[in-house]
């Protein structure tokens, strides 16, 4: 994408509010500032106070916790139009184990999704919905607060409409994130 590639190696500021989620994205470079504050849109922002949520405290090993995220805004596509996304997530503390004595946390969630699409590609505008599942493995360092390794796969069904065709597809998703030593 022409728009991220000229923000790489342009310094900027993020804003973190009281709930741990990005505010906003300030740069001395202006004109830049809607592209980057574009990024903290994206659906897969990350909490930087509460990782696996506000629910996760007090928790034993063993212990399953919820959280749910309603109505999150993104935007895909070319434009400006709004698209919502709907997440329910199940954590569950698998074991603690301590290494280099560092006490590592392991991790499962199961999230499923479901978002209403609206969107531009192309000049023509699509709209439909997406639904999923996605499965994921952590390892969190309890005394650094940091997410060590992130491991994960799902799947998305998507159904849009354009004009008077439909169409259905069915994307594979995996992921693999590992903090850098």
């Amino acid at each position: 994408n022409y728009d991220l590639n000229a923000v790489v190696g342009v310094p900027y500021k993020v804003f973190i509010n009281n709930d741990g989620e990005i505010d906003h994205i300030e740069t001395r470079q202006r004109h830049l500032e809607e592209t980057l504050n574009a990024l903290k849109r994206d659906t897969g922002q990350q909490n930087y106070f509460y990782p696996f949520g506000e629910n996760a405290k007090n928790i034993s090993i063993g212990d399953s916790w919820t959280e749910k995220k309603d109505s999150i805004v993104f935007y895909t596509g070319e434009g400006d139009l709004e698209s919502l996304m709907f997440a329910d997530s199940k954590y569950t503390l698998k074991k603690i184990k301590i290494k280099k004595g560092r006490r590592i946390a392991y991790i499962n969630e199961v999230t499923k999704m479901n978002a209403e699409l609206n969107f531009l590609q192309g000049g023509m505008y699509f709209e439909g919905t997406m639904s999923g599942e996605f499965k994921y493995s952590y390892r969190f360092d309890i005394d650094a607060g940091k997410v060590l390794l992130r491991k994960g796969s799902g799947k998305m069904d998507y159904a849009f409409q354009l004009e008077d065709k439909s169409f259905r597809s069915v994307i594979n998703i995996s992921e693999k994130t590992k903090k850098v030593k």
